[in-house]
């Protein structure tokens, strides 16, 4: 019988994959992603509005990448996501009086879901929606491609 010997490059850059999930190409990650209970939590169609908390490398990026797969697939074209971070969210404040800061909060939220919402419509037919279409050109995303 004869052996093959197999030479791993252990310090290639591209062994373990990437270590943040929204980084890793789509077809490699759903190869070694694990579908937990968790995810059909957020991919349950009947929920509005999820929110994900954890500490930094707790596998957040990956829950909500396998649960939005799960959502495409559902859904299809039909669905509006939002997956931005806190930090791309976070309003400037200046001064730390609760109430007000709650209302930025809000109004920071709100005002990107109008713009992915606007994003998706792409063709403004009423005023509502001539008016996410508007929110969404000022903040420079491009309107999806229309089914």
């Amino acid at each position: 019988m004869e052996t093959t010997k197999l030479a791993i490059a252990l310090d290639a850059p591209d062994l373990f994959g990437n270590d943040a999930a929204e980084d890793e190409d789509e077809e490699v990650f759903l190869a070694y992603a694990v579908d937990r209970d968790e995810i059909r939590n957020f991919s349950d169609p009947t929920r509005r509005i999820c929110i994900v908390r954890a500490y930094k490398g707790e596998g957040k990026s990956a829950l909500l990448r396998l649960a939005a797969t799960h959502l495409t697939e559902q859904q299809g074209r039909s669905l509006v996501m939002v997956r931005d971070s806190a930090n791309s969210l976070a309003p400037t404040l200046a001064d730390v009086d609760f109430a007000p800061a709650i209302r930025a909060w809000k109004k920071s939220i709100l005002g990107r879901v109008a713009t992915a919402v606007g994003s998706h419509i792409g063709i403004a037919w009423s005023d509502d929606a001539m008016a996410l279409v508007e929110e969404t050109e000022r903040h420079g995303f491009k309107p999806d491609e229309p089914e």
